[in-house]
């Protein structure tokens, strides 16, 4: 465990288990080196995947290169941080004056950062509030160009797996387990 006052509680939870189910193949070592000697089941993420019947095929979508939407997973406090990403945003903001940059479901720091940036880097960069359907957040990840999302812990994301199933490019910090479903 990256945070060691975490062991301890994440120890407890390996020996009060009797099977573990992953999203990730390195969850399932760490698990082990947690103490756990029960068995893991195959790893599969925690949303159940992608349903590709239910989304429109790639070849009736927008080519990414034609769309001008960047979405961010706006989570900050115990493990997202979108401020960090906000960050690079304001710094690359002279290249990024062409695109709408959508920050979903931020936490109050991060939509004022969001508003100061829109402002002073001319940016038309704005919260995204929370889609009461998954249908309306499939709408609009298809128009999204790509999503970045940032987490110093993070699984296989349910978005990240959209990202990719709508040939939206995903940026994810290394603590997801995306280079084992890519």
């Amino acid at each position: 465990a990256r945070l060691a006052e975490h062991r301890p509680v994440l120890q407890a939870v390996a020996q009060a288990i009797d099977a573990a189910l992953n999203e990730c193949a390195r969850d399932a070592v760490l698990l082990r080196d947690l103490g756990y000697e029960g068995p893991i089941l195959p790893a599969l993420p925690a949303s159940g995947g992608i349903d590709f019947d239910t989304l429109p095929p790639l070849d009736a979508l927008a080519p990414p290169s034609r769309r001008n939407l960047i979405l961010v997973k706006g989570y900050h406090g115990w493990a997202g941080r979108a401020l960090h990403v906000l960050s690079a945003i304001h710094l690359a903001a002279p290249h990024l004056r062409d695109y709408r940059i959508r920050v979903q479901l931020p936490a109050d720091p991060v939509s004022e950062m969001a508003d100061l940036m829109r402002a002073s880097d001319g940016l038309d960069i704005a919260p995204e509030p929370w889609v009461p359907d998954h249908g309306a957040a499939i709408r609009r990840m298809r128009e999204a160009r790509m999503m970045v999302a940032c987490s110093i812990s993070d699984g296989i994301g349910t978005t990240l797996l959209e990202a990719m199933a709508l040939g939206a490019w995903p940026i994810v910090s290394n603590t997801c387990c995306a280079g084992e479903w890519l």
